[in-house]
């Protein structure tokens, strides 16, 4: 279960900012509220982030996915680190480290890691957990090749550019094997691309063999008219996509012995008392709507986070479908749906979420991102961190009217001619 994550220097974010799940003492809607020993008062079962275009939503989603793929696997020296991106609008942010920390609740044991790197090194690097309820260093690196703590046999064979955390893994460490399965396994992250994201749900459906079952039963709920629905792997040519991708890594990618793959996907609508053939109701996924695509592909992965008790971060949740389906989405994850104890983080423009009158999210759970227009810092902050709105005061009307800032500053006479 993800505790808090903090990033400083990515992106638009050049000061620290915390998504912090930890929840309030707030007794109203109990039921978005995981009760676990390590923390008190709890861990709240969503999040979800508003703010304008280009605030830095979708930036929050690239740094957790940047800590998590620096520590799935080393990284060959002199490669680079891929994602060094520093706030660009600072001359002495653009050439300094990033900085993540993440804390996390895995088999009733927190852990707290940190990470900093630029563009070619570690810089720093830690991890510690709390066995007993007591702080305790499981290793301590301040340089890219000076450690504090560590194993020497595997800090000796550490890069300067791999994390100590992914190398000790890979000599089965078991400290480290552990926070870095629950990163990279207990971590799903989806994007707005609708053909990855349907991908992803075959993928998760091949692997599991109840899970078509429960993807169909989703869209059922959600109202989609859709009985049933086959996927079959097709071989993808390196010729089809020559001319989408640049001549050099064509060249790459032939050389390599190219196997490409994808799904093709076919739709069986219900409509019983339609006036054609059983087979006529089956259509391929081309034609089918954006939101039908959509929601095939989340409810996958979302099958997969609520059986998992994994972490589900959503890019752009509720694009592409109905106000209705996405408060459904985030229902799944309360307490009486949700016995694993799975999260959801998201950001959406779905402003209809903070509406009080339909309970969906508390107020420590909605959360706003925030662009200077002058210096183009971005900042993150909680509903929960203002004081003087009534408990009565629907929060909707009060980001409307600015409360809250995180909205476009659309000028009035603005006309495009």
């Amino acid at each position: 279960m993800l505790v808090d994550f903090t990033v400083s220097n990515f992106g638009p974010f050049k000061d620290p900012v915390t998504l912090s799940m930890q929840a309030s003492s707030s007794k109203y809607m109990e039921e978005n509220v995981i009760e676990v020993e390590q923390i008190s008062g709890g861990l709240l079962s969503s999040a979800v982030v508003f703010g304008s275009n280009a605030s830095g939503k979708t930036y929050l989603m690239k740094a957790l996915n940047a800590l998590v793929s620096m520590v799935a696997r080393p990284h060959p020296d002199g490669s680079g680190i891929l994602w060094y991106q520093p706030f660009r609008l600072d001359r002495e942010s653009i050439s300094s480290p990033v900085e993540m920390r993440i804390r996390i609740i895995e088999s009733g044991i927190l852990y707290d890691y940190s990470l900093s790197f630029d563009a070619v090194s570690i810089v720093r690097e830690s991890l510690y957990h709390y066995p007993n309820g007591r702080r305790a260093c499981v290793f301590d690196r301040t340089g890219p090749l000076e450690y504090r703590k560590s194993r020497k046999a595997f800090s000796k064979v550490t890069p300067a550019g791999s994390t100590y955390l992914a190398v000790a893994s890979g000599f089965n460490d078991g400290t480290c094997n552990t926070v870095r399965r629950a990163l990279t396994e207990g971590f799903i992250f989806l994007y707005s691309d609708l053909d990855a994201l349907v991908a992803e749900s075959c993928d998760f459906a091949e692997r599991d063999p109840d899970a078509r079952r429960l993807i169909v039963e989703g869209l059922r709920i959600a109202d989609f008219g859709i009985e049933d629905y086959t996927f079959s792997e097709v071989q993808r040519s390196l010729e089809s996509i020559q001319g989408y991708i640049p001549p050099k890594v064509f060249e790459e990618l032939q050389r390599g012995g190219y196997r490409g793959r994808e799904w093709k996907v076919s739709i069986k609508h219900g409509f019983r008392q339609s006036d054609i053939d059983e087979d006529r109701r089956v259509f391929p996924m081309e034609i089918e709507s954006a939101g039908t695509r959509c929601m095939l592909g989340l409810l996958g992965p979302l099958v997969d986070a609520l059986n998992g008790g994994k972490v589900l971060l959503i890019d752009e949740l509720g694009s592409h479908l109905h106000p209705l389906i996405t408060r459904w989405i985030i229902e799944q994850f309360s307490r009486d749906y949700n016995p694993r104890h799975a999260q959801l983080v998201a950001n959406s423009h779905d402003i209809s979420l903070m509406d009080n009158d339909d309970d969906v999210l508390r107020r420590d759970q909605m959360w706003f991102t925030n662009k200077d227009s002058g210096n183009g810092v971005s900042d993150l902050y909680s509903m929960d961190d203002f004081t003087g709105l009534r408990r009565e005061a629907n929060p909707l009307k009060a980001y409307l009217f600015g409360k809250f800032e995180a909205i476009p500053e659309i000028a009035s006479r603005g006309v495009i001619r």
